[in-house]
C-alpha cells in the first residue's frame, strides 16, 4: 500500500509549504504588542502544523528546511532563544538556516516587559531563597548572586512609567495617529510630551538605557551574531522612549555589543515607519555594520561584554526549579478554580 513518502518529492514539498509556511512565525514566549493587541490576530496569523515535523525523521529532514527557510520569524526578546541555542546544538544549527526575520521596535513591548519583570522579580527571588538548599557553598553563592541580581533588576525597573497610565481609548487613537502620520513626521517633530516634565530628564534617560540594555540592544547583538539573512523587515513606527516623547530611530539600530553582521548583511532590508531624514541616518548606520577583513577587534564587538552570554546559563538550574514549582502551583490553582466554577454554576442554576 502506497504511503505519503511514496509521493513525488515535488508534491511532498507542496504539502510541507501548505502546512508549515504562514505569514509570520512568532518566536515565543514574547510576541510584539503590535500583534498581541490585534483582535484578528488568530485569523491573520495561523499557527504552523508542527505535528507534521514529528511524523518521521525523513519528513522532518525534508520539511524543516522549508519551515526555517521560507517563513518570516518575528523576534522580540532573545534571552530564552539564546539560552536554548547555547544548550542545544540543534537549536543553534536551526538558527543558521533562518533566512527571513522581522524586528518590531515597539515601545509597548518594553513597557510590558519592564512591568512584568518589575512585578515578578521579587517573587522569583523569594522562590529562589525558599527552594534552594543552603548546605552547599557553591549553591549558596549562586543563590545569593541570583537573588541580588533579581533585586537589582526590580530596583532598576521600578520607575513610574507614564506610558502605562495611558487609557485604552487613548492608545487606540495613538495607534491610528502613528499609522497615518509616522512616515511623515520628522524625528524632532514627534515630541508630544515634555520629557523633562513628570519623570524628569534623569529618569527619562534611565528608561532609554533600560530599553537598550534589556531589550533592543540585546536583540540586535544576538541577531548580528547568529543570523545569516536574505531578508530583514524592520518596523520603527513606535520606536520611541518609554514616555513616547522622543523617537529613537536615529540611534536604535546602532545599539548592541556586536557591531557588525558576522555572517554578512541581509541581502534585502525593508524599513517601515521612517522619514526621509531618518532613512539617510539608517543607511549610514547599516553601511558601518558591514563586516570587513581589516576591522579591528574593537570595531567588531565590545570586548567588555564578550562573556555576557554566560548570564543565560548562570542560574539556569535555580530558575528551572522555581519554574517547576510555580507551574505545579498554577496547575493546582486551575483545578481548584475549575471546581469552584462548577459549584458556582450549580448555585446559579438553583437561583434561577
Amino acid at each position: 500500500m502506497a504511503g505519503f513518502l511514496d509521493l513525488p518529492l515535488k508534491i511532498r514539498k507542496k504539502i510541507y509549504r501548505y502546512s508549515l509556511v504562514v505569514p509570520r512565525v512568532f518566536v515565543r514566549p514574547f510576541m510584539s504588542m503590535e500583534y498581541t493587541l490585534d483582535p484578528d490576530r488568530q485569523g491573520k496569523h495561523p499557527i504552523p502544523n508542527f505535528s507534521l515535523l514529528l511524523a518521521s525523521k525523513m519528513i522532518y529532514n525534508e520539511a524543516m528546511p522549508i519551515f526555517l527557510g521560507e517563513n518570516t520569524f518575528s523576534l522580540v526578546h532573545v534571552d530564552l532563544l539564546a539560552t536554548l541555542a547555547h544548550q542545544h546544538e540543534r537549536v543553534a544549527s536551526n538558527l543558521t538556516k533562518i533566512r527571513k526575520l522581522e524586528l518590531v521596535f515597539d515601545v509597548r513591548d518594553y513597557n510590558f516587559l519592564a512591568q512584568f519583570l518589575a512585578d515578578e522579580s521579587l517573587a522569583v527571588a523569594a522562590e529562589v531563597e525558599e527552594l534552594t538548599e543552603d548546605d552547599d557553598g557553591s549553591v549558596r553563592k549562586h543563590k545569593t548572586d541570583a537573588i541580588n541580581e533579581l533585586i537589582q533588576l526590580h530596583e532598576q525597573l521600578s520607575i513610574e512609567d507614564t506610558a502605562q497610565e495611558t487609557k485604552e481609548e487613548e492608545e487606540k487613537e495613538e495607534e491610528k495617529e502613528y499609522d497615518d502620520k509616522a512616515a511623515s513626521l520628522s524625528s524632532a517633530a514627534v515630541a508630544v510630551v515634555d520629557c523633562a516634565g513628570k519623570n524628569g530628564q534623569i529618569e527619562h534617560d534611565h528608561q532609554i538605557e533600560n530599553i537598550r540594555e534589556l531589550l533592543w540592544g540585546r536583540t540586535l547583538t544576538f541577531v548580528r551574531q547568529k543570523f545569516e539573512l536574505s531578508y530583514l523587515f524592520i518596523d520603527l513606527r513606535r520606536c520611541t522612549c518609554a514616555d513616547g516623547c522622543c523617537r529613537l530611530v536615529e540611534q536604535v539600530l546602532d545599539w548592541g555589543w556586536v557591531h557588525v553582521w558576522l555572517h554578512g548583511m541581509p541581502k534585502q532590508i525593508q524599513v517601515r515607519g521612517i522619514t526621509e531624514q531618518e532613512k539617510q541616518v539608517i543607511a549610514g548606520i547599516l553601511e558601518r555594520q558591514l563586516f570587513q577583513d581589516d576591522l579591528t577587534v574593537e570595531e567588531i564587538y565590545d570586548q567588555e561584554r564578550a562573556t555576557d552570554h554566560r548570564m543565560y546559563l548562570r542560574y539556569n538550574e535555580l530558575l528551572r526549579d522555581v519554574y517547576q514549582k510555580l507551574d505545579r502551583e498554577n496547575r493546582s490553582a486551575q483545578k481548584k478554580s475549575m471546581g469552584l466554577g462548577i459549584h458556582l454554576e450549580n448555585i446559579e442554576t438553583r437561583v434561577n
